[in-house]
Order: C-alpha cells, then sequence, then structure tokens
C-alpha cells in the first residue's frame, strides 16, 4: 500500500513539474531533485527554473531505457530516427 500511495505521489509531482509548479523533495537521491528544492528550504522562494527542469526531464527520458537496450544503441539509433528536439516539443 505504502509503494503505490508513493508512486501516486511521484506521478503528482512530475505532473506538478510539467505544469511549472514548483515542487519541494526530501530523498536526496529523486532524480528530479536538481528541479525542485529540498523540504529544508520550505518557506523560501521556489525554484522556478525552465532550464533545470528540461534537465531533469532528459534524465528522467533516459532513465526508461533498459540495461539491455542500452548495450545495443538502441536510444542513440531512436535519437537518429527522431531528434531529442522534436521528441520533447
Amino acid at each position: 500500500m505504502r509503494s503505490m500511495l508513493l508512486r501516486g505521489v511521484l506521478v503528482l509531482v512530475i505532473k506538478a513539474l510539467l505544469m511549472g509548479i514548483p515542487v519541494f523533495y526530501e530523498f536526496d537521491q529523486w532524480i528530479g531533485k536538481q528541479a525542485g528544492l529540498h523540504v529544508s528550504k520550505l518557506g523560501g522562494e521556489p525554484k522556478r527554473s525552465d532550464d533545470d527542469r528540461l534537465a531533469m526531464f532528459r534524465r528522467l527520458a533516459w532513465a526508461q531505457w533498459t540495461l539491455d537496450e542500452i548495450s545495443k544503441g538502441i536510444p542513440f539509433l531512436w535519437m537518429q530516427k527522431k531528434p531529442l528536439e522534436s521528441a520533447i516539443a
């Protein structure tokens, strides 16, 4: 039950980032931490950086490939077929 709740929260946080809503995190290893602020800074000015959000979404997209796909070069073949700029537009 706890893992299902956590996944639901993470989906909402990712959706918030997509909409440009500032987010805060506590887990220091979270893939999206570059796009948010640590909860220790809660109450301060929220982070609003399109560059950091874009970088986080690029890392998140790369994290979707399996090790087997990466070892075969499939992500690079995919990018040659569909440039990254058009993939994130």
